[in-house]
């Protein structure tokens, strides 16, 4: 080093008549230069230095003349410029930062002048913590291995008295074998911890045990630290997969409900209604045609149900489809099921169905005044409910259904003859083509019968009527529920993104301590697996509720029973792969970015945006007047770090959007 930068004392303790023994320093011609914005700064020019095993060696010089340079280049914390560096054997130009990383974790010492600890883990656990990098169990071997507690043990950084600071500080470093250790401008209080360490070293008190858990026990503790940002991020989490699991579960459920229903009702393959009446010969005819299975007959007409004496049909009455069968008890196609009360109906009674109790209230026993367009009027008694598996609901089309006899309809002015067909077909018709091949014949041979078929349904096969709305209902929702999902993820880039900047200092603490980049990258990770753990264990069983309240509600408006109410494991598993995939991956890109800074930026980083101030928004930024300087600070801070800005607006368009899909 030049004689104006920096006075070797040399050397401060040792000098024998022995050979000098081969540099363990061994510094040639380096160079050091900083870019600056008022342009290149030379912080060290030429210096060049060995230094043998055993020396002690002071460096000395006023402030800013590159003493802190020098470690720092003698340490693998920063890079020279130029010129060569030996450390060890190792030529720290040409090694990796993982390399260096590893390198100092078991060869190198560094005392700073401002004790770089870790302010979550305990005075102990900042001493242990290089071993933990560096694999080791416990210190380099000593007279005296006893257990001892004390204050250490459980004192954190910011609450140690002043002396207990440097002393952890020099202990983090006294465990390793004999190698090089710097001290960057060591003062009286550093002076005093290294006496304290080289002086009881040999019955220091560490103990030893394992202690691979000291780098987790910092997991654990950055996880309950700031318990604000955690809670954020684990509400988003859960939020994103609540939704999912809800919207999958509930499909799954009523999914199941569905087949239950299509398969309990004896599910015809078509439906012909007609114009006319027609008897029960051609029910048998039509039921021995080709491809046809089974064929069943019924008469539907509408009436109108009146809520209180004087209702007239569009002014109080309700309209009501009465359905009769030739016999109650030999249902083979869409099987009437009793739910309650009386069934089948006798002459002069009349069975709802279920879902009318959605638009009236009518009890067992109860007598209600049916009125038909023709003036016929009848008082009928309620004989119970029934269900009809497959029926539209009588909120659908607002329109009430129940169940009567033959003699009843001809009470009130119908005849005894049938306006329905339905058929079931043989297993070989295959498709809805194949049926509908089969219809084609059936409607052919009513209408040659005289019984022309006002309009037909073709029922697909194997599938509810009800399934294609479910799931295009279902559809849109899980739609939303993945654009929250998206909505959590950019939450997470946002809030790692903070974390990492905020830890920039204690990165490359465990950078200096021995830490590589896959040990720091695997912390952060395993931290970012708490908060999905956290996530899923709050969201699992709000979506188990969730999804068995939304099955129940889509159930009772689509007149089908839940035939489960656990959801399958096939959703949990899904809950589980989105609740920690989608924070893991939206944190690998804040999560490298952050591990990957070398130790010097870490330490040097103060929070701000150097780049800020060349792009053209910042000059424009920079231009404006006539505003309070608290306000325009508030304006630049808002574009300093433009990325981080950018994922915030995403975050809030996508959240504003679902909240309007919903809502819309």
């Amino acid at each position: 080093m030049q004689p104006d930068a920096a006075t070797l004392l040399d050397p401060l303790c040792s000098a024998t008549d022995a050979p000098p023994a081969p540099s363990i320093i061994d510094l040639r011609d380096v160079v050091k230069d900083y870019a600056t914005g008022a342009g290149s700064f030379r912080a060290l020019a030429g210096v060049t230095l060995q230094v043998s095993p055993g020396e002690l060696i002071a460096i000395v010089g006023r402030s800013g003349c590159g003493k802190s340079t020098l470690l720092n280049v003698m340490t693998g914390i920063d890079r020279p410029t130029g010129g060569a560096i030996t450390v060890a054997g190792l030529d720290l130009r040409r090694a990796s930062e993982n390399d260096l990383a590893r390198w100092r974790g078991r060869n190198v010492g560094v005392v700073f002048q401002f004790f770089q600890l870790i302010p979550t883990l305990t005075v102990a656990e900042n001493v242990m913590l290089p071993m933990d990098f560096a694999g080791r169990g416990s210190p380099s071997p000593g007279p005296s291995r006893t257990t001892r507690r004390s204050s250490s043990q459980t004192s954190r950084p910011a609450t140690s008295i002043p002396p207990r600071q440097p002393r952890s500080s020099t202990c983090s470093d006294a465990w390793r074998t004999p190698g090089a250790r710097s001290c960057s401008s060591p003062t009286t209080s550093s002076s005093r911890a290294g006496r304290a360490v080289s002086s009881t070293w040999p019955t220091a008190g560490l103990w030893t045990g394992s202690m691979g858990s000291v780098r987790w026990r910092k997991v654990l503790r950055d996880f309950t630290a700031y318990r604000v940002r955690t809670a954020a991020v684990i509400a988003s989490v859960a939020v994103g997969v609540f939704a999912v699991g809800t919207i999958a579960g509930a499909y799954a459920l009523l999914s199941a409900g569905l087949d239950s229903a299509y398969t309990e009702g004896s599910p015809s393959a078509a439906t012909f209604y007609t114009g006319t009446g027609f008897d029960p010969d051609l029910v048998e005819a039509v039921g021995r045609m080709p491809g046809v299975a089974d064929a069943q007959a019924r008469r539907t007409v509408t009436a109108w149900l009146e809520r209180s004496p004087g209702d007239e049909p569009g002014r109080g009455a309700l309209e009501i489809q009465l359905i009769a069968l030739p016999d109650f008890h030999d249902q083979r196609i869409d099987r009437v099921l009793s739910r309650s009360g009386e069934f089948p109906p006798h002459r002069g009674e009349i069975v709802f169905e279920r879902s009318a109790l959605r638009l009236v209230s009518v009890e067992q026993g109860q007598d209600v005044v049916l009125r038909t367009a023709a003036g016929h009027e009848r008082r009928l008694r309620v004989a119970g409910l029934a269900y009809e598996p497959g029926a539209s609901p009588a909120y659908y089309f607002g329109r009430l259904s129940a169940y009567v006899t033959r003699e009843t309809l001809v009470d009130l002015g119908w005849p005894a003859t049938f306006n329905e067909l339905r058929i079931r077909t043989t297993p070989d018709v295959t498709g809805r083509a194949g049926v509908q091949a089969v219809a084609d014949e059936v409607r052919q041979r009513l209408e040659r019968a005289g019984a022309p078929v006002t309009f037909a349904v073709v029922a697909e096969p194997g599938r509810h009527p009800a399934q294609e709305i479910i799931g295009a209902v279902f559809l849109i929702l899980g739609s939303i529920g993945f654009l929250s999902l998206i909505v959590a993820g950019f939450l997470i880039i946002n809030t790692i993104n903070v974390l990492m900047t905020q830890h920039l200092r204690q990165i490359g603490i465990m950078k200096v301590l021995g830490a590589g980049s896959r040990q720091v990258f695997g912390m952060y990770l395993a931290l970012v697996a708490l908060y999905a753990l956290a996530a899923l264990l709050l969201a699992v069983p709000l979506a188990a509720l969730g999804s068995l309240a939304l099955a129940t509600l889509a159930a009772s408006l689509l007149n089908i029973d839940l035939v489960q109410t656990v959801v399958p494991p096939g959703v949990v598993a899904l809950e589980v792969v989105a609740g920690f995939a989608v924070p893991l991956l939206a944190s690998l890109v804040p999560i490298r970015r952050g591990v990957r800074i070398t130790v010097h930026a870490a330490l040097t980083d103060t929070g701000l945006d150097e780049q800020f101030g060349r792009g053209a928004m910042d000059r424009v930024l920079a231009h404006v007047r006539g505003m309070s300087r608290p306000l325009l600070l508030s304006i630049r801070s808002t574009f300093r770090r433009k990325g981080r800005l950018a994922m915030t607006l995403a975050a809030l368009t996508l959240g504003g959007a679902v909240f309007m899909t919903v809502f819309t």
